[in-house]
């Protein structure tokens, strides 16, 4: 029996039938290490420049974030305080469709007895 006559075992390997392997795992490992390594170290520049900014501009940054914190808080605060008020308008104006709604039912209930 040949190799050739031996069908049931499926084809012989070769590059042409072995597509669906990765034949370079080797380059594609090599190209994870070296974005992990660009990730790395653009995150060490990054601690880095953290570092020497709070060496140079520490108190002034943050003063300044200080500033930019109690503007952007005030700034809630007032929301919030207009969005109350909203609340309490709308609830009113509810209040008296309501109340309207009651006046004119009753006075319709009156007038059908």
């Amino acid at each position: 029996m040949t190799d050739d006559k031996c069908h049931d075992r499926g084809p012989t390997p070769s590059p042409q039938n072995a597509r669906f392997l990765d034949l370079e795992p080797s380059q594609m490992l090599k190209g994870e290490a070296d974005h992990a390594a660009r990730r790395a170290f653009r995150s060490l520049l990054e601690e880095a420049a953290k570092e020497r900014l709070r060496e140079r501009w520490g108190e002034r940054i943050d003063g300044l974030a200080r500033l930019a914190v109690d503007q952007y808080l005030s700034e809630l605060d007032s929301s919030l305080g207009v969005e109350a008020i909203l609340e309490r308008q709308a609830r009113a104006t509810q209040t008296h469709a309501s109340e309207l709604a009651d006046l004119f039912r009753a006075g319709v209930q009156r007038e059908s007895k």
